[in-house]
């Protein structure tokens, strides 16, 4: 009997320790598969690189050339303590294996940036920029309220992707693989204008009161840019009134030949007279000049003038839809966008504009990395150009049909409480 209960324990012990080795093996299996859904930044560069060859091959146009001359020069990541550090976050509120949110990839010169997520789980590329470098230790110091809310966005999106992952590492996206770019349309605007005048007397908003064209004002100007159905404006500043011609060819190949700007020192007659047109948008649009610098226009005013004043046919404000975006731009008509905007769930950050903002999309890059389609929405945002980030930005993270809805409560300008959606609408403008 002793003998028998001798073979028992050993057999027990045996499969104990069967169980135990097999249970250990399983949870290397699944630390080594969490750990491979990390993206290292010499595979962020990898991906990028990847990207800007295969663009190299696609086209001849400037745009692709300018694309193919980018080198990079240095990766910066944004970690998930940061993220905790400035919003007070949860640790919760983040996988418990992911401890890289994204990682910026610039390139030398100052030629731009790429926005890539360090988890194999989500979409490889949220944003190619045009210009600037970026570096998330400088959150702090940025003020371009939309590109914020696009980045916290991003996160929120790459969070969301992660959460509903139910597929195993084999499914997931393989950084070595290379891209295909099925289509790209460069943008259609020429122009970089800038809204923020700071009581600049050189600026588009040098006629403006407060110096400052207001995002709307300045988006309006551009896709009138493109249009060019007015050729002549009345205006009127400090008490005088006066009228401008506008001589559209020249001020277009005064933007081209400067980089989308125009400047008091070198295209002195094309700034002049797209001030007037801002001067006289605003009062068209009974715009409000603040003290604060900001400048305030009504959400549905540019599309009732494009549609009586502008020679031109403005859909109803809607909400945001990628495919009807998608198509405006491959017909060749820019598109007007808006959104609102508020403290940064994840950032930690609140701009001084909380009202919203207004932009252009105006161009489209679809490309596709390992049998997934990316579609990429280039947005001019009215804040001129270099370091303000206008950009090919990921069209999944503008729809906030696809994810979770962002809502901050913020105080407004009338003093009372209200909560601020993300909230992107658009208006198809044609002739």
């Amino acid at each position: 009997m002793k003998l028998k209960f001798i073979y028992a324990t050993l057999a027990l012990l045996l499969l104990f320790s069967c169980s135990v080795e097999d249970n250990l093996e399983s949870l290397m299996q699944d630390n080594n598969e969490i750990v491979t859904y990390k993206v290292t930044q010499e595979e962020a560069q990898s991906i990028v690189q990847g990207f800007v060859d295969e663009m190299s091959f696609i086209s001849s146009t400037r745009s692709a050339n300018e694309m193919s001359h980018k080198e990079i020069s240095s990766v910066y990541a944004l970690r998930k303590n940061l993220i905790q550090t400035r919003s007070g976050a949860d640790s919760n509120d983040f996988p418990i294996d992911l401890d890289t949110l994204m990682y910026v990839v610039n390139f030398s010169n100052d030629n731009g940036f790429v926005l890539v997520a360090a988890d194999k789980r989500t979409e490889p590329i949220f944003a190619i920029i045009d210009e600037g470098n970026f570096n998330f230790e400088l959150l702090s110091e940025e003020d371009n309220d939309m590109f914020l809310t696009f980045l916290d966005y991003a996160i929120s999106t790459e969070l969301d992707d992660i959460e509903n992952f139910s597929g195993n590492i084999s499914q997931t996206r393989a950084t070595s693989n290379g891209w295909t770019i099925n289509t790209k349309y460069a943008p259609i605007l020429k122009t970089k204008w800038s809204q923020g005048g700071e009581n600049n007397p050189n600026s588009y908003g040098k006629y403006c009161p407060n110096k400052t064209t207001g995002c709307t004002v300045i988006a309006t100007a551009q896709i009138l840019s493109h249009f060019q159905t007015i050729s002549h404006v009345n205006w009127s500043y400090n008490g005088v009134g006066a009228s401008s011609d506008l001589h559209w060819s020249q001020i277009i190949s005064d933007c081209e030949n400067n980089n989308g700007v125009l400047s008091s020192t070198y295209t002195p007659q094309s700034l002049n007279e797209v001030a007037h047109l801002c001067r006289y948008l605003g009062i068209a649009f009974g715009a409000k000049y603040n003290s604060d610098g900001s400048t305030s226009v009504g959400e549905d005013k540019p599309i009732d003038w494009f549609n009586k004043w502008g020679g031109l046919k403005a859909s109803k404000l809607k909400e945001y839809n990628e495919s009807q975006i998608i198509t405006s731009i491959k017909n060749g008509n820019p598109v007007y966008g808006r959104g609102n905007s508020g403290r940064k769930k994840f950032l930690g950050i609140t701009v001084k504009y909380k009202g919203g903002h207004a932009w252009v999309y105006d161009g489209y890059i679809s490309a596709t990395k390992n049998g997934k389609q990316q579609n990429l929405i280039h947005c001019n945002w009215g804040w001129g150009s270099s370091k303000f980030y206008n950009g090919y930005y990921l069209s999944k993270v503008f729809d906030t049909n696809s994810g979770p809805e962002i809502y901050d409560n913020e105080v407004t300008r009338s003093g009372q409480s209200g909560y601020y959606k993300y909230n992107l609408e658009y208006s198809i403008i044609s002739r």
